[in-house]
């Protein structure tokens, strides 16, 4: 029989539903209930995390406080218990499996003790508590931190190669042009470039992960070269939600622009929709 649906979720739709901004109580308790009824099963990244604890150390007034409804939201409806491996593990080892022709690896992992045990302590914390709360809190980001780095510098290495190439009129024609740079860009990082070339692009692009990676990175360029959107500082950020997301069936976002820009992309694995389409269908 089927597993569950896997679904991810964006780190916007945890914060609305938080503020209850665009969201109701009704729609809150409806997510609630989907996360504990077994049908579908919620998912939850490092990247998530990283977002949550950077609001818990913004100096910005209630911030923190919001940040530990997040934790608190979230582990009433996903728990703590298993998370997605971060966004640079889960590229290079569809990477190095697809180079290599190995079975691929399974994208969640149990959470670390240490770790789990610091956000159960954060979660619980009280505005008396936020001060304490926030020296975890960068004890567990230093560990995300670490994470991001890889793949940061393997996105930045794609870009400069690509840098000068006349875009496209239309996005297609422009993903197909740089889809081998951006591909050569992060396979080259792993040191894997060549046996994936020698496998085909063909295949490579149809890797769900790779896909995403490529896609939702040539989307947020052409956007800029083509389409005038200004670089956001959340880009970055936004990226590594797509990939993480590349390993569920459906990735809900509250963000009209990230979606409209990765439903544009071809061959990517999940649905892309609001919160309010996920809860309707469900």
């Amino acid at each position: 029989m089927p597993g569950p649906v896997r679904v991810y979720l964006d780190h916007n739709v945890v914060d609305h539903a938080v503020k209850r901004h665009k969201i109701t109580d009704g729609q809150v308790d409806q997510l609630r209930s989907i996360g504990k009824g077994g049908i579908s099963q919620l998912t939850l990244s490092i990247t998530n995390l990283d977002e949550i604890i950077a609001g818990l150390q913004s100096r910005r007034p209630g911030r923190p406080e919001q940040a530990i409804e997040q934790l608190r939201l979230i582990r009433d409806v996903i728990g703590f218990s298993h998370l997605l491996k971060p966004p640079d593990q889960l590229l290079t080892h569809a990477l190095v499996d697809f180079a290599f022709d190995l079975p691929p690896r399974e994208s969640v992992i149990v959470m670390p003790t240490a770790m789990r045990e610091h956000l159960e302590r954060l979660a619980d914390a009280t505005r008396v508590e936020i001060e304490y709360a926030t020296q975890i809190a960068a004890e567990v980001r230093g560990q995300i931190d670490e994470n991001d780095e890889a793949l940061r510098r393997a996105r930045e290495q794609a870009l400069r190669e690509l840098e000068g190439r006349r875009p496209k009129q239309h996005f297609i024609p422009y993903w197909r042009d740089v889809a081998d740079g951006f591909a050569e860009g992060y396979a080259g990082h792993v040191g894997v470039w060549e046996r994936c070339r020698e496998r085909g692009m063909d295949r490579l692009l149809a890797v769900p992960c790779v896909a995403m990676a490529i896609g939702a990175a040539a989307s947020m360029v052409y956007a800029k070269l083509v389409e005038g959107r200004a670089t956001d500082r959340g880009d970055s950020r936004d990226q590594a939600h797509a990939i993480a997301a590349s390993t569920a069936d459906i990735f809900v976002s509250n963000d009209d622009e990230f979606r409209r820009l990765l439903k544009r992309v071809p061959m990517i694995a999940p649905a892309v929709m609001s919160l309010e389409e996920f809860l309707a269908s469900s």
